[in-house]
C-alpha cells in the first residue's frame, strides 16, 4: 500500500477520476478493503490530448486465470452496464484537505463506451459529476465521473442535470 500513496497526474475513472498537476505525496483516494480478495486497483491510459495527457485512469480488475485480468465483476457480464464493473460505486476519498473551487453533482450516466448525447453538446462537462479540488498545499485534483447524486449537497450544491449554455469541449462545466 506505500507503493500506492505517491501518486502523479492520475484520474478516477467509472464513478471516481483524479488528475493531480503535480508529483505529490497524498494519501491514495481508494481503499483495497473496499474489494475482495481477488481484485486489485492499477492504472490505465485515459485520454490521450488537451489537460488530460499525462492521466492515468484508476480501475480496479479481478484476476481470471492463466495471467488474465478483467475489469468485470463476473465473466459474461454486459460491458455497456456501469454498475457491472467493479469499480463501481467505490467510494472516492480525498488524497487531502482543500477546498472544492468547482463541481457538479447529477449529471446522467453515460454508457460504456460512448458518451451522453449532451456531452457533445456541451450540456455536460467531460468530466461528468465531479469535484475540482484546490488542496491546502496549492495543487488541485479532479475526482470526477461520479455517480449521478452521490456527491452530497454539503460539497456541491448544484442540482441541475446539464449546463445552463452548451460549452462544447470543456472538462468541467461553466456553471459549476
Amino acid at each position: 500500500m506505500k507503493a500506492l500513496r505517491t501518486l502523479t497526474r492520475v484520474v478516477l475513472i467509472s464513478s471516481a477520476v483524479l488528475s493531480s498537476v503535480s508529483a505529490l505525496a497524498l494519501d491514495f483516494p481508494l481503499r483495497a478493503d473496499d474489494l475482495n480478495l481477488n481484485h486489485h486497483y492499477t492504472t490505465d491510459t485515459h485520454w490521450s490530448g488537451g489537460a488530460q495527457a499525462n492521466a492515468l485512469d484508476i480501475v480496479a480488475r479481478r484476476h481470471i486465470g492463466n495471467g488474465k485480468w478483467d475489469y468485470l465483476k463476473t465473466d459474461g457480464a454486459d460491458k455497456k452496464v456501469n454498475s457491472n464493473y467493479i469499480i463501481y460505486g467505490v467510494k472516492i476519498r480525498a488524497m487531502e484537505d482543500g477546498t472544492v473551487v468547482n463541481c457538479w453533482r447529477n449529471a446522467p450516466q453515460n454508457t460504456p463506451g460512448s458518451n451522453h448525447a449532451k456531452v457533445g453538446e456541451g450540456y455536460i462537462a467531460y468530466a461528468g459529476n465531479y469535484l475540482y479540488v484546490r488542496h491546502d498545499d496549492g495543487n488541485y485534483a479532479l475526482y470526477a465521473h461520479a455517480q449521478p447524486g452521490s456527491i452530497p449537497t454539503a460539497l456541491c450544491p448544484h442540482n441541475a442535470t446539464y449546463n445552463s449554455q452548451a460549452e462544447p469541449g470543456y472538462v468541467l462545466n461553466g456553471d459549476g
